[in-house]
């Protein structure tokens, strides 16, 4: 579910108004898929989101991953959560900042994306930059302690 709208609410209208309907349509399905549920702009109401009963909840970059792993709790995916501009930013901005989001949760329950879509114009070796670099991460992650980004 894609809701890049909802954070022009305020916690009451999106509690009210919003937050039965998601919950409505992810219990519809009865757990027969597995629901990944982006909201944009939402940090101010992150609370309610993580009630939604989606399996991920995917966010933008304004709001920190810990900080969604802490309100969803360990047994909700996190997906997100670099801001799609940073692709424009020179090769080793990109590197480290895709670091840094990937080091956040430790590769546990983190599917490492783009906080938005990718914005047009966007070159495409820097949105290759960015995913092998979180491949990379990911390798690293899974490597015995002791190893070294070097």
């Amino acid at each position: 579910m894609f809701d890049t709208w909802c954070g022009e609410l305020d916690l009451h209208d999106y509690t009210e108004f919003v937050l039965p309907a998601v919950q409505e349509i992810i219990a519809g399905l009865g757990g027969s898929v597995p629901v990944i549920y982006y909201t944009k702009a939402s940090h101010h109401l992150l609370a309610a989101i993580v009630r939604a009963g989606a399996n991920v909840l995917s966010v933008d970059w304004r709001i920190p991953l810990g900080k969604v792993r802490e309100l969803a709790g360990p047994r909700v995916a996190v997906q997100g959560n670099l801001d799609p501009a940073v692709l424009f930013a020179p090769p080793e901005q990109i590197r480290r900042a895709t670091l840094e989001i990937a080091d956040e949760l430790g590769g546990r329950g983190h599917i490492l994306n783009l906080g938005h879509g990718i914005l047009q114009h966007t070159p495409v070796e820097h949105a290759q930059l960015f995913i092998h670099t979180g491949q990379q991460a990911e390798f690293l992650q899974s490597q015995p302690a002791g190893k070294s980004r070097s």
